[in-house]
C-alpha cells in the first residue's frame, strides 16, 4: 500500500532532477566563462527550469538557478532600466 506514493513521489523527483542538469550545467558554465552565454539558451533553460519545479517545487537548486537566470537577463538588457528592474524582481522573488 505505501509503495504506490512512494514510486509516485520519486518519479516526481526524478524526472525534475533530469529536466533541472542541463539548464544547471548551462548556467554554472556560463558563470565559470567556459561558455559565452547564448541568449536563445538562456531562455530554453528557464524554461526546463520551470517544468522541473512544476515537477517538484520542493527541489531549492531549481529556484537558485531560475534567480540566477533572472540575474543574467537582467545584465543582457542594460539598454532598458525598466525591463532589468523587471528581471531583478523576478530574481529577489525566486532567490
Amino acid at each position: 500500500m505505501l509503495l504506490l506514493p512512494a514510486m509516485i513521489y520519486l518519479t516526481k523527483v526524478g524526472v525534475a532532477d533530469f529536466l533541472r542538469l542541463a539548464p544547471c550545467a548551462y548556467v554554472e558554465a556560463v558563470q565559470k566563462r567556459e561558455i559565452r552565454l547564448d541568449p536563445a539558451e538562456l531562455v530554453r533553460a528557464r524554461e526546463r527550469l520551470i517544468m522541473a519545479r512544476d515537477w517538484d517545487s520542493s527541489n531549492p537548486d531549481v529556484s537558485e538557478f531560475l534567480g540566477q537566470i533572472a540575474l543574467m537577463r537582467s545584465k543582457l538588457v542594460d539598454f532598458s532600466p525598466r525591463l532589468q528592474l523587471i528581471f531583478l524582481r523576478e530574481a529577489v522573488q525566486e532567490f
